[in-house]
């Protein structure tokens, strides 16, 4: 049997110094002790390192507790290792009361510890939300500058179109002057063809002379003008990999298929890679880009992209859009995306927060 100690509490070593058929006559000695496993448990107060005593003999099974208290589990025959341990400062038994408020602890740390995981979780989401925003905010500061530098455009058109038309009332009044001066010039030949035949045949020849000037004239103002063309193209080009989807279901269905093999890769502010990285709507954006489909690259953009739907009606492959974010949607009430720097690209309930619109884009 252990020796006794001064650490330990008097009903311990009444216990230690008792025999089995002794504590197990009496309640309080029995207290504590696991006859089958010949095993005591007992809170402690320490100081310094008490996993130390694991460390040393493994069959000591420490719980630290707070406030530098802990749970010992110790077989009878290392009583006096713990007695002789340098941080334990006092020892008594584990009781029923004890045992309950130790599960309580237990039970009350377990959901700290799961409100500390929500919280952290709820942290990295509203972090990308974060990233999102300011990426749409960049966005309409692009869009507003394009706008306006559209709006300057037209103000130097419409000054150009003006002083065109000045310089083409300018021509007109100019003709206008010269053909009164013809008119005047013919009449003048007129009026000398009565005097002789010679002065006939002069005045007729400077009356087709100005004929034929004024026709050039006309000529002149009916060829003059300008034309305008313009050209526009486009280029798509298709992912390697999407090919093999072909034949698979509806394009939505092939769509969705394709872009959940893309589970678990990370997530990357500004990113739009599905191996190396992507945000929210840089992997719509290349999911659909791989399929030959030209998208918004920000979640903002997308809620106004291909037609919009209700959630009721959404079909596996149409944009499910919410504030700062998206996803594609794959049947079943769930979603793919790219949801934050921790978690990477996964599978979610679409209704995990408000929809804000479903767009159709195939």
């Amino acid at each position: 049997m252990a020796a006794n100690s001064e650490k330990f509490e008097n009903l311990l070593n009444l216990a230690l110094d008792a025999t089995g058929r002794e504590r197990e006559k009496s309640l309080q000695l029995g207290v504590g002790f696991e006859p089958e496993e010949k095993r005591w448990e007992l809170i402690v107060k320490y100081s310094g390192d008490i996993m130390r005593l694991s460390a040393e003999n493994p069959e000591i099974q420490v719980v630290e507790l707070m406030n530098e208290y802990a749970i010992l589990y110790v077989p009878e025959n290392a009583m006096e290792q713990v007695a002789s341990a340098p941080e334990v400062e006092y020892v008594e038994k584990l009781y029923e009361y004890d045992q309950r408020k130790l599960e309580e602890y237990q039970i009350a740390r377990q959901a700290v510890e799961d409100l500390k995981q929500k919280l952290e979780d709820e942290h990295s989401e509203l972090e990308a939300q974060k990233h999102e925003l300011e990426e749409e905010q960049e966005s309409l500061e692009i869009i507003l500058a394009d706008k306006k530098q559209t709006y300057d455009n037209y103000e130097v058109q419409l000054a150009k179109a003006k002083q065109e038309a000045a310089v083409y009332k300018a021509n007109i009044r100019k003709q206008n002057d010269e053909i009164k001066k013809l008119e005047a010039a013919a009449a003048q030949k007129q009026s000398e063809i009565d005097k002789a035949k010679k002065a006939q045949e002069e005045a007729k020849r400077a009356q087709e002379e100005a004929l034929r000037r004024q026709a050039e004239s006309d000529s002149a103002k009916e060829s003059s003008g300008g034309g305008s063309s313009g050209s526009s193209s486009g280029n798509s080009n298709g992912y390697a990999s999407a090919s093999s989807y072909s034949g698979s279901g509806s394009k939505g269905q092939q769509i969705a298929n394709y872009a959940c093999q893309f589970i678990g890769n990370p997530y990357v502010p500004g990113g739009t890679s599905l191996t190396e990285g992507a945000d929210c709507s840089g992997f719509v954006w290349r999911v659909y880009k791989d399929f030959g489909y030209s998208v918004p690259r920000t979640s903002y953009s997308l809620r106004s992209a291909g037609t919009g739907v209700s959630y009721s009606e959404a079909q596996p492959g149409d944009v499910v859009c919410y504030a700062g974010h998206v996803g594609i949607y794959i049947g079943n009430g769930q979603i793919v995306h790219a949801s934050t720097q921790r978690t990477g690209i996964k599978i979610t309930h679409a209704t995990y927060k408000e929809i804000l619109s479903v767009r159709r884009i195939v």
